[in-house]
């Protein structure tokens, strides 16, 4: 494996921890890999597949609760607007106004 030197960061100017440099260790021996690249790309895949499922249950969850999909809204603010619209059952009047528009 790389010396400990190796995991230097130019960014922060110091070099990786004893504990996250056995953590590699530790990770290298589990899934095999041989480069940085390879533990880069290792890191990145479980990233999102911690990611997917953290979204899968939140959206699970909404569907349940508000019956709404998150998978439709662009953001999440605007999924908790459609929700709290929803709740609170309120009727919004058709911006009419071409001066006010700009303002949503």
């Amino acid at each position: 494996m790389s010396s400990r030197n190796k995991f230097y960061s130019e960014l922060i100017e110091e070099g990786i921890s004893e504990e996250k440099y056995d953590r590699a260790l530790e990770m290298r021996q589990r899934y095999y890999w041989k480069t940085l690249k390879d533990y880069h790309d290792l890191c990145l895949t479980l990233g999102v597949i911690l990611l997917a499922d953290v979204f899968k249950n939140f959206r699970e969850m909404a569907l349940c609760e508000y019956k709404l999909d998150p998978a439709h809204s662009w953001t999440v603010p605007g999924f908790a607007w459609n929700c709290a619209l929803k709740i609170s059952v309120a009727e919004l009047e058709l911006i009419a106004d071409q001066e006010t528009f700009p303002f949503f």
